[in-house]
């Protein structure tokens, strides 16, 4: 462990937590100031800055007395991928004498192979192998030792009804022509309803042969020589999960958790559209982080028939990194443990009290537990599934009951505006101890079982966005407004928060599932109409995506 891990960063970023009085508002107060302090920069994984949010969450640890359980004392270490690098002159595309380096229709895309590979062409139509629809690009096409030339698009076109969906991914295409022999692959785009694939590297996913992209690859012919040279140097840098024990010595431990990870100064998951500017993260998620903090100091008090193991995890608004790394590189036996409890933007409890918990169907005796314990008339909405954009997904996927805490989103969202002045503290508290009642009503075992997750697992991507923050705690129908993005289509067409989206074309729109698919089925440039309910008036709206 880096020696600066444990040092103080600076007098001006020094813990409050020896200064605030323990497990009250105050106490909450201090910590989220702190987390979502300009000072702390929006916590940015491989920041000196999230190292210094990582120490104080480890103060508070030892102050509860909390063991210390991670990989190196009380942390946990991981690998975090950060946007590859593209050197042009590393990468070249030459078919016969005509050289090419990559530009905005011509480059490698980033599920290539780090290589080079020379050989004839060969049109192999889209690349699919599709056995259970009768189709095989590959049948009767040699293609040992070739150049693969592939359509970027399927025998049915792109689109959210298509039967080859699951055959769509470039990365399963590349790997499908390695298997068939191909030492390297071109994918091109005769078909203009598919979208061409992102000139970005955020990533390294190699899928086993060097890919190039081009545009218009008219000129490549059947026999016409090609030469590929592909280099992308994948860069990356550290998370540390945070990571404190109360050993009961009991035979079940329950998992409680929180991202303390934020997005530094926006990045391509920001929704503001303007200069560089710090993303505090109040909500989003130093509202959870105080959460854990403040059960880690009342630990002595919650579920004593059970080990508590509280985690702080980083890399959650990278693709929950930090918790998929902890599921498989678990410091407790995970078949030991009864359930998690995940708190994720926990502080923007409304005047309607709205609280929504994920989960609910992981375990049998759930419901009973979020009722009985709902002591002070929370607005419960549930949801049953065990999958979402949050870590208790890392857990769920590995048969561990879950619950997802969380109080909505908001037209903060993911913008520099999600500051420490718009939370409500007293509300945070009293989901905190929402939490705790529950963790002290789990029994020694739960009845863990799946969720129909289908539904959200098999909506599609699409290459289009309306603009809008969707309210998650409405129960519908349609989907509520919660926020509306300057310059997006839905801003531009006039729709405003508290409206309800019941359509959009010709789909209807039952649920934020149903939107999603929606959005899949149109591509930017299209125009459409969008209708929705504002004050229990109908209303229509035109709008281009």
């Amino acid at each position: 462990m880096k020696k600066w891990l444990l040092a103080t960063f600076s007098v001006a970023l020094l813990s409050p937590c020896a200064f605030a009085q323990s497990g009250d508002i105050h106490s909450a107060r201090a910590d989220l100031y702190f987390l979502a302090s300009d000072s702390l920069k929006g916590r940015s994984p491989g920041s000196r800055e999230i190292i210094v949010a990582a120490n104080h969450i480890v103060n508070v640890f030892k102050d509860a007395e909390l063991a210390p359980l991670g990989e190196e004392n009380y942390f946990q270490a991981f690998p975090i991928p950060i946007a590859m690098t593209m050197m042009p002159e590393s990468n070249q595309l030459q078919i016969g004498d005509a050289e090419y380096h990559p530009s905005k229709t011509i480059f490698p895309v980033r599920f290539s192979e780090n290589a080079t590979a020379k050989g004839e062409a060969v049109h192999v139509g889209f690349g699919i192998t599709a056995p259970e629809l009768e189709h095989d690009d590959y049948n009767e096409v040699l293609v040992e030792g070739k150049i693969a030339i592939i359509d970027i698009s399927s025998p049915d076109g792109i689109h959210p009804h298509s039967q080859y969906m699951k055959y769509h991914g470039l990365d399963y295409r590349i790997s499908n022509a390695k298997e068939h022999g191909a030492v390297g692959v071109v994918f091109t785009q005769t078909d203009r309803t598919a979208q061409p694939p992102q000139s970005s590297y955020n990533s390294s996913i190699p899928s086993g042969l060097p890919a190039w992209f081009m545009a218009d690859a008219k000129d490549i012919v059947d026999g016409s020589e090609v030469s590929i040279s592909v280099q992308l140097l994948p860069a990356q840098v550290m998370g540390y999960n945070v990571i404190g024990y109360a050993d009961r010595g009991m035979e079940s431990t329950i998992i409680i958790g929180a991202h303390y990870d934020h997005l530094g100064y926006g990045g391509e998951n920001s929704l503001y559209r303007g200069e560089s500017a710090i993303h505090n993260g109040a909500d989003d998620n130093a509202s959870g982080t105080t959460g854990l903090l403040y059960l880690a100091r009342n630990a002595t008090s919650i579920a004593p028939n059970h080990n508590l193991l509280f985690i702080a995890f980083s890399g959650e608004e990278r693709g929950l990194i930090g918790s998929d790394y902890y599921s498989e590189h678990p410091t407790v036996d995970l078949s030991k443990v009864v359930a998690m409890l995940n708190m994720d933007m926990i502080g923007r409890l409304s005047e309607d009290r709205e609280l929504l918990i994920s989960g609910t169907g992981t375990a049998v005796e759930w419901d009973d537990i979020i009722e009985g314990e709902n002591t002070t008339s929370l607005a419960i909405s549930s949801s049953k599934g065990g999958t979402g954009a949050s870590d208790h997904t890392s857990f769920y996927q590995k048969d561990i009951p879950v619950l997802h805490f969380f109080t909505g989103t908001h037209d903060d969202y993911h913008k520099p505006s999600d500051d420490p002045d718009k939370i409500n503290y007293k509300g945070l508290i009293e989901v905190a101890d929402y939490i705790e009642r529950i963790a002290n009503a789990i029994p020694d075992e739960l009845t863990f079982q799946k969720t129909n997750d289908a539904e959200q697992s098999t909506t599609p991507r699409f290459n289009v966005t309306l603009g809008i923050i969707p309210d998650y705690i409405f129960g519908g129908p349609g989907v509520k407004v919660d926020g509306v993005t300057d310059g997006k289509p839905a801003a531009k067409a006039g729709l405003l928060p508290d409206d309800v989206i019941t359509q959009l074309g010709e789909y209807p729109i039952a649920d934020i599932y149903a939107y999603m698919r929606a959005l899949g089925a149109f591509k930017p440039g299209d125009s459409t109409t969008v209708k929705v309910l504002r004050e229990e008036k109908e209303m229509e709206f035109e709008l281009t995506f």
